[in-house]
């Protein structure tokens, strides 16, 4: 029984320590804003086995992602917004309505965002790469369940 007790710390000690360092070496700083973008293009290069010729869709995807990333509401916005309403939320204050519309507001902003950019890359790709789907585009995977928000 007391062997039993020993060898789980040690076989799950093991299993841990086998781990290799994440893509950022384990860093704890979030992602630049070049890389996060050179991460999307790199994803959707592979994904839809984009070209560089006759028309260069790698090019065009990186300025179009660019401008995505432009256009969207800072994380400070969003975050100000978010505070915004969990002091409304707390303090119980008719203001909660007022909160809610302005993180509504910073949402749509970054869906219309999003789906501009998805909108632009689609166009370039040809029938054959738009067969696989537009579920990258938006963030997701293939299925119904894969969209969502890019994860930043």
């Amino acid at each position: 029984m007391k062997a039993r007790l020993l060898a789980l710390p040690i076989i799950l000690a093991g299993v841990l320590s086998a781990q290799g360092p994440g893509p950022r070496r384990n860093s704890l700083t979030p992602p630049t804003p070049a890389e996060v973008l050179q991460r999307q293009v790199d994803f959707l290069t592979r994904f839809y086995s984009l070209t560089t010729a006759p028309q260069n869709q790698v090019s065009q995807v990186t300025t179009i992602l660019s401008t995505e990333q432009s256009c969207l509401p800072t994380s400070d916005a969003m975050r100000t917004a978010r505070e915004g309403l969990v002091t409304a939320i707390k303090t119980g204050t008719p203001t909660i309505a007022d909160a809610v519309t302005a993180v509504n507001h910073l949402q749509a902003e970054q869906e219309t965002c999003r789906a501009t950019a998805a909108a632009g890359i689609y166009a370039i790709l040809t029938p054959t790469q738009q067969m696989k789907g537009i579920g990258p585009l938006l963030g997701g995977g293939r299925g119904p369940r894969g969209f969502g928000p890019p994860k930043h």
